[in-house]
């Protein structure tokens, strides 16, 4: 059957999600008797028993939540970031619950985009083709060079900016490099999307990965910034629940006003089980979760070190997140060769570079144990060893 007369060209010529096909493919080898290694890309914990008690009993309750999410979820929210930021939101007009970080990236765009508007996002990035090309948007891809840690050059940022341009994605910490954004940095952000009218899609995934003593800082706690700003954050980090598909957008009444029409056509409103746990962990004791960013950190430097000692890769110490970016140049061959290897001949899973813009790269979580860990670092020698260097 020849379908391509049925299908949206725009989306059937972007890319697969990479992290799906990576998740894909592991599963294939894995059922295939290799043993893939378990690097998660966020913290595994045993959810606690406030937690799931709370979605017990939802479980049992025929609910359908309002389209913006449960009151006491969108009022927990308001309360966190309260807390937090020191900002005032309405949680009946400022708080909008999707169903997953990524379902709140679809929804937004969605909303906001025209054919044939810009959106400027600093490179290597997360995937986001398969949302804003199909749209008729356009993808500024600005890359931001690995010599100088990923340090974003502004003055390069504003040299693209047109009269298209519309958005400009903010991810911090940022996927897959690891860079944390300094609050001066967000200034001189806020700045520039003030001069010139832009919106600022405020990704922050992995707000509580943060490395070496550092803190996380936000563009929604920003004077200027936060008229412009759509605050994106997910449970799956956050509160170790990758599972259960929750996260929120919050940002000015009007836009989240427009947002919760664009969800109600892609999925009505959000599921009510997942959100009454979403609030028992907002809400209930934090201990369980007390040194999750540490463990990280450990994690982190003990790839790092190994991957500092072998002179055939490198990668710049990531300052949060739960990724380290693998520069693989070196190697003889290209980096999906290089994935492909690393997982079908010595079990470690990765995402090749160019999915992310980074096309001589892989993208490794390191979110394991020090046993897991210790094994992928001499699995890594092992393979580095295999596929051999450009110089030999």
């Amino acid at each position: 059957m020849n379908a391509d007369r049925w299908l949206n060209r725009r989306l059937q010529d972007a890319p697969h999600v990479g992290s799906r096909l990576t998740e894909s493919r592991r599963a294939q080898v894995s059922n295939a008797g290799c043993e893939v290694l378990n690097l998660k890309p966020y913290p595994s914990r045993p959810l606690p028993a406030h937690i799931l008690e709370a979605a017990r009993e939802a479980a049992a309750q025929p609910v359908s939540p309002p389209s913006r999410g449960l009151p006491e979820f969108n009022s927990a929210v308001a309360a966190a970031l309260r807390s937090e930021l020191s900002i005032e939101l309405d949680p009946e007009r400022n708080v909008l619950a999707t169903n997953g970080g990524m379902h709140a990236l679809f929804v937004t765009f969605l909303c906001l985009l025209n054919p044939g508007d810009e959106v400027l996002v600093p490179s290597p990035c997360y995937f986001l083709e398969g949302i804003i090309e199909p749209l008729g948007g356009r993808i500024i891809y600005v890359p931001m060079e690995e010599t100088r840690d990923y340090a974003w050059d502004l003055d390069l940022l504003e040299a693209h900016i047109t009269a298209r341009t519309k958005c400009l994605f903010l991810n911090t910490p940022v996927n897959p490099t690891g860079r944390v954004l300094s609050e001066d940095e967000l200034r001189r952000i806020a700045e520039l999307a003030d001069r010139y009218n832009l919106l600022l899609i405020a990704d922050e995934s992995y707000n509580t990965l943060v490395y070496d003593g550092g803190s996380h800082r936000s563009a929604a706690a920003l004077p200027l910034a936060q008229p412009r700003t759509l605050l994106i954050r997910s449970f799956t980090n956050s509160f170790a629940m990758p599972g259960w598909r929750v996260a929120f957008v919050a940002g000015p009444a009007v836009l989240i006003d427009a947002l919760t029409k664009t969800l109600e056509w892609t999925t009505l409103h959000g599921a009510y089980v997942n959100q009454v746990a979403a609030v028992a962990a907002l809400r209930g004791p934090q201990d369980w979760l007390a040194g999750v960013a540490r463990e990280f950190q450990s994690a982190r430097d003990l790839i790092c070190s190994y991957i500092g000692r072998n002179g055939a890769i490198s990668a710049i110490t990531p300052v949060g997140g739960p990724f380290v970016f693998i520069n693989v140049r070196r190697l003889r061959r290209s980096s999906d060769e290089v994935a492909a290897v690393l997982l079908e001949d010595f079990g470690i899973p990765t995402t090749p570079g160019r999915f992310l813009h980074g096309p001589q790269h892989v993208r490794m979580a390191f979110g394991a144990g020090v046993e897991v860990l210790t094994e992928t670092a001499d699995r890594l020698a092992r393979a580095v060893a295999a596929i051999g260097t450009q110089s030999d």
